[in-house]
C-alpha cells in the first residue's frame, strides 16, 4: 500500500500514530516479533508489515521482550465454548512472593464464548526496573501514551479500545472516584486489605488484548466503520470478562502490598526497638562501667589507707629495732673497751654475747626495712591504680554523658525537623493567602457569567423541539448544579478567611457553623451515597474563638471522615456535640476501616497521615489534625480518639472548656 500526494499534510506525529497502529493492527501477541510465531489457528494468519518512510524515521518505543520482562505479572484468562472461565496470574517481579495463582467461574457468561486475553501488569516503582535497560520514568511514559487493553476479533484490531484516553472498562473513572469496592466473587481471595479498589489498575498499568472468534460470538458486532463494537449485553460480557480478570489481579496485588506493609512496619518497629534497646544497653554500659570504676576507686583509697596504717606500724617496729641496736652497738662498745683495757675473759664472752645479739637485731631491722620499703611500693602501686581508676572513671562519665548528649541532640534534631517542616508547610499556606482572595474574587465573577448563561440557554431550551440537540443542551445545563456547589465552595471560604473569622472572637452558635461547613459537600456526599448525621442542640455554644479556627476544627474532622468511608461498604458519619461540667463536648464517628489504637496519638504528629488521597480534598500533608490539637490546646482544651460503640469504627473528640 503506497501513499503519495495526499491532499492533507502529514507530520512526524501522523506517522508515528499510523505506525503504532499498523504495529497493533493484526496480531494480538504482545511482543512477538516473528509472525511465524503466533499461535497457529484455522484462520489466516495475517500479515507482516514493513514500514517504509525515510522522511519520518521512527522513533517510538518498540514493545520488545525486554520492555514486558520488567512487569509485576503477566495475566491470562479465557472463556471457553460453555461460558466457564479460569484466570491464571503469573508473578514476574515480586512485591514480596513470586506465585502463580488461578481463579475459576463455572458458567459465568450466557453470550461470550471462546474469548482470550493476555495482559501485563506494570508497576512503575524503581525495584521493578533494577538491572534493566528500561528506566521507570521512560516506561511510566510509555505506559501513558500506549498502556490500555485492546480488543482484536479474529486476530485483526476492533479501533477504539485500548487508545491512549480510551477508558471502556471504566478503571480510570472508578480509581479517580477512589471506589475502593470490587466483584464479590473476588472477596473470598481478599486477605488483609479490605478496600483493594484503591489500588485498582489503571490503563497505563495494563498493555495487552482481548482477542474473540467472531464466529463463536456473532453478536459482537462491530460497526460500519469498524470503529468499536455494538454495546449490546454481549458486549458487556466482553466488558465484565476482562474487567473481572483486572480486579483479580488487582485483589492479588493489592495482598502483596498488605503483606509488605505489614512486614515493613514490623521490620520498621523492630528496627526501632532494637535500636532504642542498643542505645539503652550503651548508656546502661557506660553507667555500669562509670559505677564499676567508683567503686574501684573507692576500694583502693581503703587499700592505700590500710597500707599507710601497715607502713607507719612497720616504719614505727623499724624505728625501735633501729634504736635497740644502737643501745647494743653502744653497749658492745663499753664492753670492748673495758674488755681491752682488763683483759677479762669475761667479759670478752659479754661483747660477743652482744655483738650476735647486734647481729640478730641488724637482721630484724633489715628485715623490717624491706617490708616498709615494700609497703612504700604497695602505696606507690596503689596510688597510680587511684590514678588509673581516675582516668577511667572519667572517661566513663564522659563516655556516657557524650551519649546521653547524642540522644537528646537526635531527640531535639528530629523535633526540630519536624517543626522545620512545619513551619515551612505554614510559611507556604500563608503566602497563598493572597492568591486565595484573587482567586475568590474572579471565581465570583465567573460565577456570574456562568449564571447569566445558563439562565440564557434554559430560554433557548424552551424553544427547541424534541431531538439529540436538545437533549445535549440539557446535559450541558447540569453544569448549574456545580455552579451552586461553586458557590457553597465560595461562602465557605468566607467563613474560613474572611475578616470577622479573623478578627473578632465570639460564642459562636456550633449547629449553624457545621450545617454551612458541610453544605459545600453535599454533592459529594450524594455522588458516594454517604449519610450524615448532625446530633448537636441548636443552642450549644462554643467558648469565645475566632470562627475561623472552628472553621478550621470542623473542616478537617469531616474531610477526614469523608475520606475514611467512601471506600466501605456502610458509609455513615455522625457530629454530635452537648455540654457538660462547664465544658463543650464535640464528637465526629464515621464508620471508615477505623484506626488501630497505637496510633491514636501518632496521627496527632505533623506529617503524620493516615488517610487516602482524594480527589477533591487531596492527599493530605499530615497537618491537619495536628492543628487541630493546636487550636484546641490553645484553649486549654484537648484534641483526641475515644473508645466507641460497635456501629462506629472511629470516634474523635474535642474539648473545650467554657472557662468561668
Amino acid at each position: 500500500m503506497i501513499l503519495k500526494d495526499t491532499k492533507g499534510e502529514w507530520d512526524g506525529h501522523d506517522v508515528r500514530k499510523l505506525r503504532i497502529e499498523l504495529s497493533e493492527l493484526i496480531s494480538p501477541a504482545i511482543y512477538t516479533e516473528n509472525i511465524d510465531q503466533i499461535k497457529k489457528t484455522d484462520k489466516d494468519p495475517g500479515f507482516k508489515i514493513n514500514f517504509n518512510c525515510p522522511e519520518f524515521p521512527s522513533k517510538e518505543e518498540t514493545l520488545s521482550e525486554t520492555f514486558f520482562k520488567n512487569a509485576w505479572a503477566k495475566l491470562t484468562g479465557e472463556v471457553d465454548e460453555n461460558g466457564e472461565t479460569e484466570y491464571k496470574l503469573e508473578v514476574k517481579n515480586k512485591v514480596i512472593n513470586e506465585f502463580t495463582k488461578t481463579f475459576e467461574k463455572n458458567q459465568d457468561f450466557n453470550k461470550l464464548k471462546n474469548a482470550e486475553l493476555e495482559i501485563y501488569i506494570f508497576q512503575y516503582k524503581s525495584g521493578f526496573f533494577k538491572n534493566s535497560e528500561w528506566a521507570k520514568t521512560r516506561a511510566a511514559k510509555l505506559g501513558r501514551k500506549r498502556g490500555g487493553i485492546k480488543v482484536y476479533s479474529d486476530n485483526f484490531r476492533v479501533f477504539g479500545y485500548g487508545d491512549r484516553g480510551d477508558d471502556w472498562l471504566d478503571l480510570d473513572y472508578d480509581r479517580s472516584r477512589s471506589k475502593s469496592g470490587l466483584s464479590d466473587q473476588l472477596d473470598y481471595l481478599i486477605e488483609g486489605d479490605k478496600r483493594p479498589g484503591l489500588r485498582l489498575f489503571m490503563n497505563r498499568n495494563l498493555f495487552g488484548y482481548v482477542v474473540f472468534s467472531s464466529e463463536d460470538n456473532p453478536d459482537l458486532e462491530i460497526t460500519v466503520n469498524r470503529e468499536k463494537l455494538v454495546e449490546d449485553k454481549s458486549f458487556l460480557e466482553l466488558k465484565r470478562f476482562v474487567r473481572l480478570g483486572v480486579e483479580f489481579a488487582t485483589v492479588c496485588y493489592s495482598n502483596e502490598v498488605y503483606k509488605k506493609k505489614n512486614l515493613d512496619e514490623k521490620k520498621e518497629k523492630k528496627e526501632k526497638e532494637e535500636k532504642i534497646k542498643k542505645e539503652k544497653k550503651e548508656v546502661k554500659k557506660a553507667k555500669e562501667e562509670k559505677e564499676e570504676a567508683e567503686k574501684a576507686y573507692k576500694k583502693a583509697k581503703r587499700k592505700k589507707e590500710k597500707l599507710k596504717k601497715e607502713a607507719k606500724k612497720a616504719e614505727e617496729k623499724r624505728k625501735r629495732l633501729e634504736e635497740r641496736r644502737r643501745e647494743i652497738e653502744k653497749e658492745k662498745r663499753q664492753f670492748e673497751d673495758k674488755a681491752i683495757r682488763s683483759y677479762d675473759s669475761e667479759k670478752w664472752d659479754k661483747v660477743e654475747q652482744l655483738r650476735d645479739k647486734e647481729k640478730e637485731f641488724l637482721k630484724r631491722e633489715e628485715k623490717a626495712i624491706k617490708e616498709e620499703s615494700k609497703l612504700k611500693r604497695k602505696i606507690e602501686n596503689t596510688e597510680q591504680k587511684i590514678e588509673n581508676i581516675k582516668d577511667w572513671e572519667y572517661k566513663a562519665i564522659q563516655e556516657t554523658e557524650e551519649k546521653l548528649r547524642k540522644l537528646d541532640k537526635k531527640k531535639f534534631k528530629d523535633k526540630k525537623e519536624k517543626y522545620e517542616k512545619e513551619l515551612s508547610m505554614l510559611r507556604v499556606l500563608a503566602s497563598t493567602g493572597t492568591l486565595i482572595f484573587i482567586f475568590e474574587h474572579e471565581i465570583s465573577s465567573l460565577l456570574e457569567d456562568f449564571e447569566d448563561m445558563v439562565e440564557t440557554l434554559n430560554k433557548v431550551k424552551e424553544n427547541l423541539d424534541e431531538g439529540p440537540i436538545k437533549e445535549e443542551l440539557e446535559d450541558i445545563l447540569k453544569l448549574s448544579d456545580k455552579i451552586g456547589m461553586i458557590n457553597e465552595l465560595g461562602n465557605f471560604l468566607g467563613l474560613t478567611i474572611g475578616k470577622e473569622s479573623r478578627e473578632e472572637r465570639k460564642d459562636w452558635a456550633l449547629k449553624p457553623l457545621i450545617d454551612k461547613v458541610i453544605r459545600p459537600f453535599e454533592w459529594y456526599l450524594d455522588e458516594f451515597e454517604i449519610k450524615f448525621e448532625v446530633d448537636v442542640p441548636s443552642d450549644l455554644r462554643v467558648p469565645q474563638m475566632y470562627r475561623s479556627e472552628l472553621t478550621s476544627i470542623l473542616h478537617n474532622l469531616l474531610s477526614n471522615a469523608f475520606k475514611a468511608v467512601k471506600g466501605c461498604p456502610r458509609r455513615k458519619i455522625k457530629i454530635s456535640a452537648f455540654e457538660k461540667n462547664n465544658q463543650v463536648y464535640l464528637r465526629c464517628k464515621d464508620t471508615g476501616e477505623g484506626l488501630e489504637k497505637e496510633k491514636w496519638d501518632e496521627v496527632f504528629e505533623p506529617f503524620e497521615s493516615n488517610s487516602e488521597p482524594d480527589i477533591r480534598f487531596g492527599t493530605g500533608t499530615g497537618l491537619g489534625l495536628k492543628l487541630v490539637r493546636d487550636i484546641v490546646r490553645k484553649y486549654e482544651g484537648e484534641a483526641r480518639f475515644i473508645e466507641t460503640s460497635d456501629e462506629w469504627s472511629t470516634c474523635i473528640e474535642i474539648v473545650l472548656p467554657k472557662g468561668e
